[in-house]
């Protein structure tokens, strides 16, 4: 897994030049590898050499939840023996869909909610409240939980509850924070401090 930890530091320019290259790569891991693209691009008459730069992007086919839904298995772009988790959206507009995530896509997952708690203050042995669920395949709960550890915060893994408990946990534990979704399910990092 390649790791842009100064990303945030780079010039509107090392942005463009690092889209365009990363944009080639991925289309081209893609093609080689995902049945599903690479039916896609052949219906298109796209190849990976079509992306001269990051306009190429809307040449892209877009993807759509139903596309995942019938075709799970077809975006697979490694071999199934690779896969470390299986994970879905939660069903609650209509059917899941299943999404295969591996190692690679783990630690980045990991990575990226490090980086945004470091973002927003979090550090090392600050306690926060997972508020999330972090089972029922739902990414979001593991993903909060890998990185609040990888920075080296506590986590209360406590899941969805009334709120009293919440605020019984709070007083008790001395919470920095927690995760949580609101009913729209958009993500909060919300400090108690």
């Amino acid at each position: 897994m390649r790791i842009f930890d100064a990303i945030d530091r780079y010039s509107p320019d090392e942005i463009k030049t690092l889209q365009e290259e990363l944009l080639a790569e991925t289309v081209q891991y893609a093609y080689e590898h995902s049945p599903y693209y690479k039916k896609r691009f052949d219906e298109l008459g796209l190849t990976p050499l079509h992306m001269k730069g990051i306009e190429s992007i809307e040449e892209i086919p877009f993807t759509s939840k139903e596309d995942i839904q019938r075709d799970t298995w077809g975006f697979l772009a490694v071999p199934r023996q690779d896969i470390a988790e299986i994970v879905s959206t939660t069903g609650a507009t209509g059917d899941p869909a299943f999404i295969a995530l591996t190692h690679n896509d783990l630690e980045r997952l990991a990575w990226n909610e490090e980086k945004s708690f470091r973002y927003a203050g979090v550090v090392k042995g600050d306690v926060f409240h997972i508020a999330v669920t972090c089972d029922n395949l739902f990414i979001a709960g593991i993903a909060y939980y890998r990185g609040l550890i990888n920075l080296g915060a506590s986590v209360v893994r406590i899941g969805p509850q009334n709120t009293i408990r919440y605020l019984d946990l709070i007083k008790k534990i001395e919470t920095y924070g927690y995760c949580c979704s609101s009913v729209i399910d958009t993500p909060k990092i919300v400090s108690c401090r």
